[in-house]
């Protein structure tokens, strides 16, 4: 397994960063020796410091809905309390979150790891690692092995990575024994959701803390002559609640720390006492404050990452030493220990948390809230829209943000032509708080008393981690940015950059809770197919465990939760028994998750209730068929019995209820005969759903009356206020739109709930606005616009701009959705947002089509569309991702195109002729136009980069090397053709089909963004640019030459840097010959078949007809 970064531990701290390193564009792979996620105990308390941090990465929102609220410590001695304080959470007016979050540390790792790519290995016991010249080899369980190019080590006070380094812990040893318990209780101690400390004798060795779900925490410090045990320790906290009764109900969990056996001190790696809640906390600023780094030293800043130690060592020192009070208080009085407790707030709750300006990315200046070296205060903004928003919720991490209070009009241009270092142009935006001028974003300040007298003229830059760099005016703007972040180093940034060659002499600076640094850099490709391959393989060692049932079904139970369906061993049969005589290249490796996870919220809906909405919907609306299986029998009741994707199902059906035989359990099934989905509800009632199907609740019962169905069917009329030109024609922000139901769909935190509605999405080209081309997309692409993570990339809910690249969001073709509540349709493909069952079509994936047998050799190999994919009303049809693709190759200007070239020095962006490139590389043009009114058709066919032609045979596909496949109204049926012809399909889609999430990035097939912008970045690194340049470049230059004077001379270092391109035909080669081994094995009739098999048991378990779902024909025969 080759990877960007490795990470040991499984716990926030490792999670976090895991999660961090992803959304930057980092590989990550993470290992624990655990054997499973944690379930009970440790960290119980997030503090305000890091409710923000979680609030930038989208992840507060979940937590707050399961943790409790806390920012009162109480006091309590002789059946009274004698203290209630929260002054030092009143106190943070510059916070949206004054007060503890009380959440398990086992919730808060299930959320991030929700949100993470990477899947963890548990039971995972590193044995060794060793420093080579290609980066960190780490050797796991005896035989496996992880090759990284840096490793971080967050595995705890006893880690192995740290004592095999032999860096010591440095400190004092309070010999004390905590017990803590965590536990539901039965008392008539009068409950609250405050933190109190219990004092007896004069001591205050009994605290209490509120948890979520009702449950409490206690810590209490024993005698250390005692036995340890769970009776001990409630006896103890009896004692201390008297006169009050307490039962202990339920024991959730219970564990012991001596601290003697754990020093309390460190480097970097601050090990601790648990008072103070400072463990977790402390660990997510770690991450926060050491990815955005690592990311800068990846891009060639290595200045930067020496940083890091002078800040944090100083900050977990501090958390240290209180720690260590606080520990020797609670043989004190209570009141001592809470005054210690005031004392040390702003380190507890991590709002008062401060770097000094000696580090080189602190710079000087304050100005009210604002201190250099200190967190930012949260903002609350106004944007153009009106919308009102935060700055915690909005802050893109990974980039520097420059606040413009007042300042002059020029502003955003002085700091674009600042002698910045080119790795940081695309890093820094610029946020218009007052005054006028250009800037990246524009808001306005709303409610905020601590902002009201801030002096105009103002530069504030906050750092990717949230800490305020700097305060002032433009003159301390250069040497912030260029010169303390700039690197006067020749280096070449895709040579190995190794930091030292025995691990064990690295400086203490590169040394950080055992984290080596040992980096490759080069082009985002080699690392993209080189993680495809390793899917594959993880792939292929599962489908070989998969062939015992026994594995099969403990599979199934660790990954869903659940018993298998009745039938599953059957089903399971039939599967091996079909895939047991393919070749040995081919492996089948069709996932299920998306299938499980789409069931999921059902679950939460007792069966007669989801069998009256599917009987409801097929009374009430259109294109369904409901497939009622009685026994072998199998009955079809349809509105549309005449249509051809009805005809088709019926065989499909019939084929696997033959198949299933006697196991076929009475089941009923409602199919949608569209192409396009059906169903969008808003996010929270989806979230409601699944999160009661998670603990085995029901929403709606099987009494219930059915909710009435509220449809969506196409948008409101245009504003008829509006006279201008009818191509120009806007939509009203405020209509309903295909759009804002998408948006309904997504997280309140999400960029696209965030973002403002666009009412001229889809009138302009991508490539239309500004520096389109070296964009990264919420973290979905990597520098070039190579897509990292299909499924991300295809969610509506991150990219808000997508609004208007998709006939899906701009104008659906057929639209008919309901947008109210839950009903259970089948359909053939979606889109992330919308709620469809998504099931294989009979028309398009069980009946095998074949528009071509022809063949051609890779050797010999040396594309042409229908504009379909939306409605066309106005000019929007520039939205529409057939005609957009069209026209970003047929541009007949002379327009420079900027790719980025994969050279023996190096990475390099050039700009070159887009006509050049168009000619060379690409044959697309459009047959003819349809789905448009007359205006919109007629301004298509008068714009020169549509290019028309007449309609080409498809056998002259399979001649191509390469072919592009684009999204049509819904999904594209010739996609599966396109791999079986052996060329290199490139890929882009908003929809996906049942098999999509099996198919493998980079390995299977080439994914495409949905911008076009990785269009020739990609064919260039397969073909270079041999074809496009010929002999036509400058021979004065060498590449070193051209490399140095590339802005200078231009076009013609362009060129001689651009036939300098390393080509990749083997990768090529490589990708075409996988995605026809994967039609192979996946994509045949009997694939179809195995997967509706599976579909059907799952349904009909769920169904539980002549159970709980009531008789055979309750609701219709």
């Amino acid at each position: 397994m080759n990877i960007d970064e490795m990470r040991i531990s499984a716990g926030p701290t490792g999670v976090t960063a895991a999660l961090l390193a992803e959304r930057l564009g980092l590989s990550v792979c993470i290992v624990d020796k655990a054997s499973g996620p944690l379930e009970l105990g440790r960290a119980d308390a997030l503090n305000s410091r890091t409710q923000e941090l979680f609030e930038v990465v989208g992840a507060l929102q979940e937590m707050t809905t399961l943790g409790l609220k806390c920012n009162t410590s109480s006091t309590f001695e002789a059946g009274q309390f004698t203290s209630r304080q929260s002054q030092w959470w009143t106190a943070l007016t510059t916070s949206s979150h004054p007060h503890f979050l009380m959440l398990g540390q086992s919730d808060v790792t299930r959320v991030l790891q929700g949100k993470l790519k990477a899947s963890v290995i548990y039971d995972a016991n590193v044995d060794s690692f060793e420093e080579n010249s290609e980066g960190v080899s780490v050797v796991y369980n005896t035989s496996n092995v992880i090759k990284a190019k840096y490793l971080f080590a967050a595995d705890g006070a006893r880690s192995f990575i740290r004592t095999s380094l032999m860096i010591p812990f440095e400190g004092t040893k309070p010999e004390m024994t905590w017990a803590v318990l965590d536990a539901f209780l039965d008392t008539d101690f009068p409950l609250c959701s405050e933190i109190i400390t219990f004092q007896l004798n004069g001591q205050s060795r009994v605290s209490w803390i509120p948890r979520e779900r009702g449950m409490a925490r206690f810590y209490v410090l024993l005698d250390g002559k005692q036995e340890i045990t769970l009776e001990s320790t409630q006896e103890e906290i009896k004692k201390f609640l008297n006169p009050h009764r307490i039962d202990f109900t339920k024991v959730e969990w219970f564990s012991a720390y001596e601290e003697k056996k754990i020093i309390l001190g460190g480097d970097a790696a601050h090990v601790h006492a648990v008072n103070g809640g400072q463990g977790l906390n402390t660990g997510v600023s770690d991450a926060f404050a050491f990815v955005w780094r690592i990311n800068l030293h990846l891009k060639g800043l290595h200045k930067v990452l020496r940083t890091y130690e002078e800040e944090r060592h100083a900050s977990a020192q501090n958390v240290i030493n209180i720690a260590a009070q606080l520990v020797r208080s609670t043989v004190k009085t209570a009141k001592e220990y809470v005054n210690l407790v005031e004392q040390n707030s702003k380190y507890i709750t991590g709002a008062g948390i401060e770097y000094g300006t000696d580090s080189d990315v602190v710079g000087n200046g304050s100005v009210g809230p604002f201190h250099a070296g200190m967190r930012s205060p949260e903002l609350h903004l106004i944007d153009k829209h009106n919308a009102a928003l935060r700055l915690y919720s909005s802050f893109p991490y990974g980039s520097f943000v420059i606040l413009l209070l007042g300042t002059p009009s020029d502003s955003h241009h002085q700091i674009h032509q600042l002698s910045l270092p080119p790795q940081l142009h695309h890093l820094i935006q610029t946020w218009r708080l007052s005054g006028e001028g250009q800037a990246d974003r524009e808001y306005q300040l709303d409610s905020n008393k601590h902002t009201e007298h801030l002096p105009e003229d103002t530069y504030i830059i906050i750092r990717p981690d949230t800490i305020v760099a700097y305060v002032g005016q433009w003159t301390g703007i250069d040497s912030m940015i260029c010169v303390h972040l700039s690197e006067s180093s020749n280096a070449r940034l895709n040579n190995i950059v190794v930091m030292a060659r025995d691990i064990r002499t690295l400086p203490r600076w590169k040394v950080w809770m055992g984290i080596f640094l040992v980096i490759l850099l080069g082009h985002p490709l080699y690392e993209l197919i080189e993680n495809g391959k390793h899917q594959a393989e993880e792939r292929r060692s599962h489908g070989e465990k998969s062939k015992k049932l026994s594995y099969a079904r403990a599979e199934y139970i660790k990954r869903y939760g659940f018993q298998p369906p009745k039938g599953f061993d059957e089903w399971h049969e039939f599967q091996q028994r079909s895939i047991e005589n393919l070749p040995n290249e081919a492996v089948h490796m069709i996932q299920y998750d998306r299938l499980m996870e789409d069931i999921l919220p059902y679950r939460a809906m007792h069966p007669k209730q989801i069998r009256k909405r599917m009987w409801h919907i097929l009374k009430n609306s259109k294109h369904l068929s409901l497939f009622k299986f009685k026994g072998n029998h199998l009955e079809v009741h349809s509105e549309d019995g005449s249509d051809e994707s009805l005809k088709k199902m019926k065989e499909f059906i019939n084929a696997v209820g033959k198949v299933m035989g006697g196991t076929t359990r009475n089941a009923e099934i409602l199919f949608n005969l569209l192409d396009e989905p059906r169903v969008m509800i808003p996010h929270q009632l989806l979230e409601k759903y699944k999160s009661a199907a998670r603990r085995g609740e029901y929403v709606v019962g099987g009494e219930e009356e059915v909710v009435k169905a509220e449809w969506y069917r196409g948008e409101e009329k245009k504003d008829e206020n509006y006279s201008g030109d009818p191509l120009d024609a806007p939509r009203p922000v405020d209509g309903i739109t295909a759009w804002t139901h998408l948006r309904d769909t997504c997280p309140k935190d999400s960029p696209s709930s965030r973002g403002a509605i666009d009412p001229m999405a889809g009138h302009s080209f991508p490539w239309e606005k500004g520096d389109w081309m070296r964009e990264q997309f919420n973290f979905t692409t990597r520098e070039g616009g190579f897509i990292q993570d299909v499924m991300r990339s295809m969610d509506p809910c991150l990219q808000n701009d997508l609004q208007g690249y998709h006939g899906i969001a701009i104008r659906p073709t057929t639209i008919d959705a309901i947008t109210n509540d839950l009903y259970p349709i089948m359909s053939q493909a979606s889109v992330l947002g919308y709620n469809d069952i998504i099931v294989p079509s009979g028309r398009f994936h069980y009946t095998q089509r074949q528009q071509s047998k022809k063949r051609v050799n890779w050797e010999d190999k040396s594309g042409a569309g229908r504009s379909t994919g939306g409605w066309a009303k106005t000019r929007d049809w520039k939205g529409m991702q057939r005609q957009r693709m069209v026209c970003r190759l047929n541009r007949p200007t002379k327009q420079l195109e900027p790719v980025l070239v994969d050279t023996p020095l190096g990475v390099h962006w050039v700009n070159l002729s887009a006509k050049m490139l168009d000619e060379t590389y690409s044959d697309v043009a459009i047959t003819h136009f349809q789905h448009c009114d007359k205006i919109s058709c007629n301004d298509q066919k008068n714009t020169d980069c549509l290019r028309t032609t007449w309609s080409k045979s498809f056998d002259t596909l399979p001649e191509y090397r390469y072919l592009i496949d684009v999204d049509g109204n819904s999904f594209s049926s010739r996609f599966q053709e396109l791999l079986r012809f052996g060329s290199v399909v490139l890929k882009s889609a908003l929809v996906y089909e049942w098999f999509t999430e099996s198919l493998i990035p980079w390995y299977h097939y080439v994914p495409m963004n949905l911008r076009y912008s990785d269009t020739y970045n990609i064919i260039t690194w397969f073909e270079g640019f041999d074809a496009a340049l010929e002999n036509d470049y400058s021979r004065e230059l060498s590449l070193e030459e051209a490399i140095r004077l590339k802005d200078r001379k231009g076009e013609e270092a362009s060129r001689v840097i651009a036939h300098s391109a390393r080509t990749h035909r083997t990768q090529a080669k490589s990708i075409a010959t996988q995605g026809v081994h994967f039609t192979t094995a996946n994509l045949r009739r009997e694939d179809t078949m195995i997967y509706m098999y599976r579909v059907i048991i799952e349904w009909a378990a769920l169904l539980d007809i002549d159970g709980k779902g009531g008789d055979l024909c309750d609701f219709g025969c």
